[in-house]
């Protein structure tokens, strides 16, 4: 099964973040064992029920991964929460905040 299989099978979206987060531990700790083994390139996710192998050619392409993987962690919690916050600045309110933190 493939990571994206893994995700879309999912029953809720609580089922689906909570498969996004296992994930995402996953390849953090690949990060790490490829940052101690550089000839580790795949890792595996067991979750009792489904078993995902994938493999990655460097610790960039695992990062790059990691970060769409946010990505879609961070839509699929706003939409179990419901809420999306922009903050809308005018110019200058913008750019007193950036001489301000340039000090």
């Amino acid at each position: 099964m493939t990571e994206y299989q893994y995700i879309i099978d999912s029953k809720s979206l609580k089922e689906r973040y909570d498969r996004l987060c296992q994930i995402i531990a996953a390849l953090e700790l690949q990060m790490v064992s490829a940052s101690a083994n550089a000839d580790i390139e795949s890792y595996s996710l067991d979750d009792g029920q489904t078993r995902i192998n994938t493999t990655y050619r460097s610790s960039e392409s695992i990062a790059k991964a990691i970060l769409g993987f946010e990505q879609i962690k961070t839509r699929v919690m706003e939409q179990l929460l419901g809420t999306r916050v922009v903050a809308l600045r005018d110019a200058k309110t913008i750019q007193s905040y950036g001489n301000n933190y340039l000090r």
